[in-house]
């Protein structure tokens, strides 16, 4: 009816619960839910739910810090607008309620300067656990390239995150967002990709 679909979701098998995760709302704006269910012998279903709306959590990481929450966005200490500063060293742990099959992590950014500075991610509580891997500048073949759509898995119940800088160079940084599930880490897979025989085009 021209909505326009913002998000959608269906609790994994065995599960009662679906989590929307759903960002830059606009105040004063009405949206709108739909419940819909799934029965194999296409009878209908009747019952109740709760609806439970939390604001984000919203961190700006210049300290060590650690969060239960099982959503939220961060930011480098810069914030959204200005640079990480000179010889950092901070973590993120995120530690949902149990039981949490997987902690998803995604860099929505990243623009850090190469080898020097470093996000690095591990599967569990602290820097001590398992490292599941890192990510530095030059996403794209160049040192000032940043990247986009990063995503990190773990599923020991937590994960930790930690920038490092050195007092070289700063860049834009980096800003993301985590949520977690009761299922297990899903496979991502690799990325395919086709050419379709696209060229430049001059822009006038």
């Amino acid at each position: 009816d021209g909505l326009q679909l913002l998000d959608c979701d269906a609790a994994d098998l065995g599960e009662d619960v679906a989590t929307l995760n759903v960002a830059d709302l606009t105040p004063g704006l009405p949206y709108f839910l739909r419940i819909t269910d799934y029965s194999d012998t296409a009878m209908d279903n009747e019952g109740t739910f709760i609806l439970c709306v939390e604001e984000l959590t919203e961190i700006s990481l210049c300290d060590n810090l650690t969060s239960s929450a099982c959503t939220g966005v961060f930011y480098d200490c810069g914030g959204p607008d200005e640079d990480y500063g000179p010889n950092e060293n901070v973590t993120l742990t995120i530690t949902p309620p149990q039981p949490t099959g997987c902690v998803t992590i995604t860099l929505d950014y990243y623009n850090i300067e190469l080898n020097s500075d470093a996000i690095t991610f591990y599967d569990g509580p602290s820097t001590s656990s398992p490292q599941i891997t890192d990510v530095t500048g030059g996403a794209f073949g160049t040192p000032n390239d940043g990247g986009v759509c990063f995503v990190v898995q773990a599923s020991s119940g937590s994960i930790t995150m930690q920038f490092t800088s050195d007092g070289n160079a700063e860049f834009e940084g980096y800003a993301g967002s985590w949520e977690c599930s009761s299922g297990p880490c899903e496979d991502l897979g690799d990325i395919t990709i086709t050419d379709t025989g696209i060229t430049d085009i001059e822009i006038i």
